[in-house]
C-alpha cells in the first residue's frame, strides 16, 4: 500500500469498508482473512472489499502486566500462512467472527477484556438479525482520519487465495452453519463425538497458522507465557457449529437388507441424495460450501470439530459413483420417497403432496438434464476448491499437524478418479463433450496443484474403470454390521 498514489488512495478509502476494533491489548493477535499481526497500537483494519471475511483474535497471555519491550512500529504487519513451533499447550485459542461486508461498511467492534471478546455487530442487510447486538456505533470521517495512522490496510496480496477458498459459501450457508458468525477453536459441531475438542486433548492434530510480530520477527502466537490460554469466545452462550448431518457407517436407507445394505454401504450415493433432499433443498453445491467453510476453520482456528466435518463431507462427496451416473435415482421431491431405496430403472419417481384445498397434486423427481447439470456444476465446483485448499496448506503440515490426512485424502481423490470416469462413460443421459472437457480440465488443474505442492500423482480421467468395483470400504467410516 506505500506505493499507492494519492489518487489510488483516497480512492481506496471512499469505496472499500472499515473495521475498528478498540482496546485490543498491545501483543495480542489479530487475524483478516488468514493473514495473522501481532499488535502494538493498532485500530483496525481499512480498505476492505465487499463480501466474506473472518476476523480472529487471541489476547495475549501478559495482557494487563504492561507492554514489554519490543523493536515493533506502531502498526502492526502481517505475513503468510506458516506453521509455529509452539507445543500443543503453548498454542492459544483463536476466536473468530466471519461477517460478509456490504460496500463501503464501517464497522467498530470494542474488545472486552474481560471476557476477551467482542459483541456482535449490528446487522446489515447480508448477515443476521440476533439480540446480542451491539447498538449501531456512529463513526465520523474526521474521526476515521485521526485513526488511519494506526490502522492496517487489508492485505490484498492474500485476497486471491481467500476468496479461493470461501467464494461459494453464502450468507445462507453462513448462518445455517455458524449462526450468527461467531465460532473459536473449541465450538464442537453438532451430532458429532468431538471429545478431544472439548478437553483440548489433541491440539497437535489440528494446524495453528502462526503469527508475523511487527517489524518482521516470525514467531508462535503465545510466547513464553501462552500456557494460560485464552477461553473460549462465550463458549456457554454460543450454539454448535451445523453443518449436514449424517452418519458414514449407516449410508443404506431405512428398511434395506441384504445386498442393499453391503452395495449402500460401499457406494454412499444413496446418503448423499438423501442429504441434498431431506437437508440442502435439492442444492448439492451447498455441501461443497460447507466444505469450504470447514476447512478456513480448520486452518485459521485450529478447528479438530472442523476437520472432523471436513473429513465426512469429502468421503461422502468422493464415494458416491452411482450419484454421478444417474443423479435421478437419488434425487427425491420429498422426504416420502427420499426416505426409501432408490427405484429400479424404468420406475415413475413420482410423489404426491397433499395441497391447502386437500388436493393431492403429482410431483416428479428432478429430470434427467437438471440433475446431471447439478451433478457436473456440484463436482466442478469440488475439484477447484480442492485445488485451492491443497494449495493453502502450510509446507510440512502431514508430516506433523495432520498426520495421516494426506492418506486420506489420496485414497478420496482416487475414488473420486474413478466416480467421474464413470460419470463420464455410463452416465444417464450422457454427459456433453463441453461437460466431459470442463472437469477434465478442472481434474489436470488440481492434479498440477498436487503434484506441485506435494508431489501427488492423481493420475488421469482414463477409461477402461469400472467405479463401481470397489474394493470394501475399511477404516473409521467402514459400515457397521448390525446383527437383527
Amino acid at each position: 500500500m506505500d506505493s499507492l498514489s494519492p489518487d489510488q488512495a483516497q480512492a481506496l478509502w471512499d469505496a472499500g469498508g472499515f473495521l475498528v476494533l478498540t482496546d485490543l491489548p498491545a501483543g495480542s493477535e489479530f487475524g483478516i482473512d488468514g493473514t495473522f499481526h501481532l499488535t502494538r497500537r493498532f485500530s483496525g483494519i481499512k480498505f476492505i472489499p465487499p463480501g466474506l471475511h473472518m476476523i480472529t483474535w487471541s489476547a495475549s497471555p501478559s495482557a494487563g502486566q504492561g507492554s514489554q519491550s519490543s523493536n515493533t512500529d506502531d502498526i502492526v504487519s502481517g505475513g503468510p500462512a506458516s506453521l509455529t513451533g509452539a507445543e500443543p499447550a503453548a498454542i492459544p485459542i483463536r476466536s473468530a467472527l466471519l461477517r460478509i461486508w456490504n460496500p463501503r461498511e464501517r464497522v467498530v467492534l470494542p474488545y472486552n477484556r474481560q471476557t476477551e471478546s467482542v459483541p456482535l455487530p449490528p446487522s446489515s442487510t447480508s448477515n443476521f438479525s440476533n439480540e446480542e447486538e451491539e447498538p449501531a456505533q456512529a463513526i465520523s470521517e474526521d474521526h476515521l482520519r485521526t485513526l488511519d495512522p494506526e490502522m492496517a490496510a487489508y492485505p490484498w496480496d492474500g485476497f486471491p487465495r481467500w476468496n479461493g477458498l470461501t467464494n461459494l459459501i453464502t450468507r445462507e450457508v453462513l448462518a445455517g452453519v455458524l449462526g450468527n458468525g461467531r465460532v473459536d477453536a473449541m465450538t464442537p459441531v453438532e451430532g458429532e463425538v468431538d471429545e478431544p475438542a472439548r478437553k483440548g486433548a489433541t491440539r497437535s492434530a489440528v494446524l495453528q497458522v502462526g503469527t508475523t510480530e511487527a517489524g518482521g520477527t516470525g514467531g508462535g502466537g503465545g510466547g513464553d507465557g501462552a500456557a494460560e490460554t485464552a477461553p473460549a469466545l462465550a463458549s456457554t452462550e454460543e450454539r454448535p457449529m451445523k453443518f449436514a448431518q449424517f452418519e458414514l457407517k449407516r449410508s443404506w436407507a431405512e428398511g434395506a437388507v441384504g445386498e442393499e445394505v453391503t452395495k449402500w454401504s460401499r457406494d454412499k450415493s444413496w446418503l448423499l441424495g438423501h442429504v441434498v433432499t431431506e437437508q440442502l433443498e435439492g442444492d448439492a453445491t451447498v455441501l461443497v460450501a460447507q466444505l469450504q467453510l470447514a476447512f478456513v476453520l480448520l486452518l485459521y482456528l485450529s478447528s479438530w470439530s472442523a476437520l472432523q466435518a471436513y473429513k465426512r463431507v469429502l468421503t461422502l462427496l468422493c464415494q458416491s459413483p452411482s450419484f454421478l451416473t444417474s443423479p435421478t435415482d437419488f434425487l427425491h421431491p420429498s422426504s416420502e420417497t427420499s426416505t426409501k431405496a432408490p427405484k429400479p430403472p424404468g420406475t415413475s419417481n413420482t410423489s404426491t403432496q397433499v395441497s391447502g384445498s386437500g388436493l393431492r397434486l403429482a410431483r416428479s423427481s428432478p429430470s434427467p438434464t437438471s440433475s446431471q447439470q447439478l451433478v457436473v456444476k456440484t463436482y466442478t465446483s469440488l475439484l477447484e476448491v480442492l485445488s485451492a485448499q491443497l494449495g493453502a496448506l502450510p509446507a510440512g503440515a502431514f508430516e506433523t499437524e495432520l498426520p495421516e490426512l494426506d492418506v486420506f485424502y489420496l485414497d478420496q481423490l482416487e475414488s473420486l478418479r474413478k466416480g467421474l470416469v464413470g460419470g463420464m462413460e455410463s452416465s444417464i443421459p450422457p454427459w456433453s463433450e463441453e461437460d466431459k472437457e470442463g472437469v477434465r480440465a478442472a481434474w489436470g488443474r488440481l492434479g498440477a496443484v498436487a503434484r506441485k505442492e506435494w508431489g501427488w500423482d492423481l493420475g488421469e480421467l482414463q477409461g477402461g474403470e469400472d467405479a463401481s468395483d470397489e474394493e470394501e470400504e475399511e477404516g473409521e467410516y467402514a459400515p457397521v454390521v448390525v446383527e437383527m
